[in-house]
């Protein structure tokens, strides 16, 4: 089954697959405004942060220079010039205002905190340790920090460590909706799927989640062999996103591993007339057609899921079967050899290739593949009894 790929914890930004950092603007707390206060009698300052949280940057930006200009020494000021700074992309400009900021005013955490979202976002990761730890040192409980920090370490692949932040972050706030999605991916990621499976659980409790919370959700429960909980959080996600091939191709291996192939293929085609480009489904929907030795349907399927992705063994091996089958041997050899050369411990892909290079008199190459599919068989017979489906 493949592996669920869109990430839902908030606020997170995915780029390239990596995981960065949003920015978190604290000092609306500490501004305070008034409703009652007409805007007309606020100082430059609470007219820029009232328009700041509107999202009229450029006005915003003429007040807190206003503020610059009147109160000269303003560490808030400065705070938002970075963070509209930051906000436009003039990365340079933002360090230099959240700099200044703590300059006036180093007990100033929050901009240690964007100071530290700032450099995680340039990969400058010393740096934005120091800062977050920094914000830390200051308010030991600051959530955010923590989970900034958290994240910056899972780019940095210190799961474990994002592992203690995360888990901190519960300690201060137990409702922290993105806390529970990290660590519910990364105990997906460890095979802890009962602890996955409880945080995941924590993120449907606590926000109108995504559909791919109940994907995620899904997995975790086929994983434990729990496939009626399985199929409810797939059907589930097909329920809030029609348009999720995801989905529709899990509840199809789902029904495939329960032995119903009728739903299963049902649900593979519905995959992939949203979806072409579904590698889960086309692979599985051709080992069906395989299984019912409809030839022509499986090999189209599974030479479409091998161009889609080279990387799919279960298919290169199955169509070197085909090949086999077909008297194709050249193609069956290139196809198999493929296979071993992407996993080398395929032991069955050994077998097909010793009979290829058997139907092609090469006896010398046959008995050198039979004698690895011995070798590795006797090495890993118990392994692959047990072996579970991995996403």
């Amino acid at each position: 089954m493949r592996k669920s790929t869109v990430r839902t914890a908030q606020p997170v930004i995915q780029i390239a697959g990596l995981t960065l950092l949003c920015l978190y603007c604290e000092a609306f707390s500490q501004a305070r405004p008034g409703a009652a206060l007409h805007e007309e009698r606020m100082d430059p300052l609470q007219r820029g942060i009232s328009l700041f949280k509107t999202g009229q940057l450029a006005l915003a930006e003429i007040e807190f220079a206003k503020a610059l200009t009147e109160k000269r020494q303003s560490a808030q000021a400065y705070y938002f010039l970075g963070m509209i700074a930051f906000q436009q992309s003039k990365v340079e400009q933002a360090e230099r205002m959240f700099s200044r900021a703590i300059e006036l005013n180093p007990l100033y955490a929050e901009s240690y905190n964007s100071l530290g979202v700032l450099y995680d976002r340039q990969e400058k990761f010393t740096q934005s340790e120091r800062a977050f730890q920094t914000a830390l040192s200051l308010n030991a409980n600051y959530a955010k920090a923590h989970f900034n920090l958290g994240l910056s370490y899972r780019r940095q692949s210190k799961t474990e460590l994002a592992v203690q932040e995360f888990l901190y972050v519960l300690l201060i706030e137990p409702h922290h909706n993105s806390a529970h999605s990290e660590l519910g991916e990364i105990y997906g990621e460890q095979k802890k799927y009962a602890l996955a499976a409880q945080h995941l659980e924590e993120e449907l409790l606590l926000s109108t989640a995504p559909a791919m919370t109940h994907v995620r959700l899904g997995e975790m429960y086929f994983n434990l062999s729990d496939f009626h909980k399985a199929i409810g959080h797939f059907v589930a996600a097909t329920e809030k996103d029609p348009t999720l091939a995801l989905a529709l191709s899990h509840l199809g291996y789902t029904y495939k591993t329960l032995g119903d192939y009728e739903k299963a293929q049902t649900y593979f085609e519905k995959a992939l007339s949203i979806d072409s480009a579904n590698t889960e489904a086309s692979m599985n929907l051709g080992l069906l057609y395989l299984d019912r030795n409809e030839l022509g349907k499986a090999s189209r399927l599974l030479k479409a899921t091998v161009l889609l992705d080279l990387n799919q063994v279960e298919a290169l091996y199955h169509l070197g079967r085909i090949y086999l089958r077909d008297g194709k041997l050249a193609e069956a050899v290139s196809a198999l050899q493929a296979a071993i050369q992407k996993c080398p411990d395929h032991t069955q892909s050994y077998y097909q290739l010793g009979m290829a290079y058997q139907k092609l008199n090469e006896t010398r190459l046959a008995a050198e593949n039979f004698h690895l599919f011995k070798q590795f068989e006797r090495k890993d017979r118990s392994e692959r009894k047990n072996r579970k489906l991995q996403y």
